[in-house]
C-alpha cells in the first residue's frame, strides 16, 4: 500500500476519492480506474496536511520547495543516493505537480516566474516522473507500478479531473 494511502485520513481520503471517481467515471474512463481514484483521493487528503507537500528534504534536512530542487533530488547522477531514493523523489515530484496543477494552478505559474532561467512543462515533468515511478515494476513496488503508469499516461486528464473537483468542493477560492 502506498504511503499516500495511510489509515489516519481514511474518511477524508474516501470523500476525495468519491469526488474524483465521479468525475473520472463521467469524463475520463468508465472503468479500470479504481486504483487511480483511490490514489488521487489519498493524494488530496495527504496534501491537505501542508507538511506533506514539502516531504522531500535536502542532506541537511531542509524541505525542498523548488521543483528544480526536487528534480535534482530524483537524479542518481546528482543527489539521489540510490534508485529507491530516485523513485521516492519522482513520486513526490509528480504528486506535487499533479496536486498544484489540479487544485491551484496559479501556484505553479508563480514558481515559473520566480525561476525564469529554467522553463519547464510541468505536465510533461509530472507525467515523466510518474513513468519513472511506474518503471519500478518489481517487489515491493510491482503491485502499484500499473497505477503510476496510468497516472503518467493520463496526466493531463487527471489534472483536469482535479480541477473539476477543486471547483466543485471548492478547494480554493479563485
Amino acid at each position: 500500500m502506498s504511503d499516500i494511502l495511510r489509515p489516519d485520513h481514511n474518511d477524508l481520503q474516501q470523500f476525495f476519492a468519491d469526488a474524483v471517481g465521479e468525475v473520472i467515471a463521467q469524463h475520463v474512463a468508465s472503468h479500470g480506474m479504481d486504483d487511480v481514484t483511490a490514489y488521487l483521493g489519498g493524494l488530496l487528503a495527504a496534501f491537505a496536511q501542508t507538511d506533506r507537500m514539502f516531504g522531500l528534504h535536502d542532506a541537511e534536512g531542509k524541505p525542498l520547495r523548488s521543483v528544480i530542487e526536487m528534480i535534482a533530488a530524483g537524479d542518481v547522477r546528482l543527489n539521489a543516493q540510490s534508485f529507491e531514493q530516485e523513485r521516492t523523489a519522482h513520486k513526490h515530484l509528480a504528486d506535487y505537480i499533479l496536486f498544484w496543477s489540479g487544485v491551484y494552478p496559479p501556484h505553479l505559474e508563480r514558481l515559473q516566474v520566480e525561476d525564469v532561467a529554467f522553463r519547464l512543462s510541468y505536465q510533461s515533468q509530472g507525467a515523466a516522473s510518474y513513468a519513472v515511478v511506474g518503471s519500478f515494476d518489481y517487489p515491493p513496488h510491482d503491485a502499484e507500478a500499473p497505477t503510476f503508469l496510468k497516472l503518467s499516461e493520463g496526466f493531463p486528464e487527471f489534472v483536469w479531473a482535479l480541477q473539476v473537483v477543486a471547483r466543485q468542493i471548492p478547494l480554493y477560492a479563485a
